[in-house]
């Protein structure tokens, strides 16, 4: 979950779901002749700096400053060691508590974020981060899981003797959407509660083929939240008995080295409105 070199190297998945939605919600924002514009869970640095910086329009003619954010300082370090710029900068934040008064001395034109959200349980308190650090008829856009069958597959391996000592707080990974029958409906009205003015909300069916195994095994490693629970020794048949589970649960191209993941994708565009009542910023 922290290594970034292993991140970056295998976040092929996320690279390509992050690469369309921008293609697809670029054009439709409303683009200031200046943007500052925050990104949250930038991991190691390569979205925020390959994928998000390239999509900003030259209409944006005064200049813009991005700021990644994400909750690991091992990943912030590597990302502004690596891609920091005179208008990228990066830094430590955790969405999912209370962001403290010191960290909200600015205000941010445009939010995104790409497969973070789905590791914060109370999304509310993210969302309502999200409320404040956003300027009125500021717009984000959220991209994060709702639904993946892995979670399953940690589920059932958190009952098993030999792995449950080191998945005792399985619960605390699983998206809080995995279980809904109609996520995106569900986040929608979350969003509507808090104030927001919802643009589009969807729950994406997804799908994207390895190369092989071992580029799953990869990208299974690089978000794997317990691995770094359990002893070096057993790491290994710990990943094995993932990948036998996934196949399991027929996984297509488990047999013939070719895996395809199949999921749900949260999109949301939304804005923040203007409004009378300075006590709501």
């Amino acid at each position: 979950m922290h290594n970034a070199n292993l991140y970056e190297y295998a976040n092929m998945l996320q690279k390509r779901d992050t690469a369309n939605v921008l293609k697809e919600f670029a054009p439709k924002l409303q683009w200031n002749p200046q943007e500052l514009i925050l990104d949250i869970g930038c991991g190691s640095g390569d979205v925020t700096s390959g994928l998000l910086v390239p999509a900003i329009p030259k209409g944006v003619t005064k200049g813009f400053n991005v700021v990644g954010v994400d909750v690991s300082n091992d990943m912030v370090d590597h990302a502004r060691d690596k891609y920091g710029e005179r208008n990228v900068s990066f830094c430590q934040m955790d969405i999912s508590h209370e962001i403290p008064p010191r960290k909200m001395t600015r205000r941010f034109s445009k939010v995104f974020s790409f497969y973070c959200l789905h590791w914060v349980k109370d999304q509310g308190i993210a969302l309502h981060n999200i409320h404040r650090l956003l300027e009125y008829n500021g717009e984000a856009v959220l991209v994060f899981l709702a639904k993946n069958p892995l979670f399953q597959v940690y589920r059932k391996m958190s009952r098993k003797t030999e792995w449950a000592q080191y998945m005792t707080d399985v619960e605390k990974f699983v998206p809080c959407h995995q279980d809904h029958t109609d996520p995106a409906t569900s986040f929608s009205m979350e969003l509507d509660t808090l104030g927001f003015q919802v643009i589009s909300c969807e729950a994406r069916t997804m799908k994207f083929q390895f190369n092989n195994a071992n580029q799953l095994v990869a990208a299974l490693k690089a978000v794997n939240p317990f691995l770094s629970r359990i002893q070096r020794e057993l790491q290994g048949k710990f990943m094995i008995d993932i990948l036998q589970e996934l196949k399991n649960l027929r996984t297509p191209g488990m047999d013939h080295g070719q895996p395809e993941a199949n999921y749900t994708l949260m999109v949301a565009h939304f804005k923040k409105p203007q409004i009378n009542s300075p006590e709501m910023q």
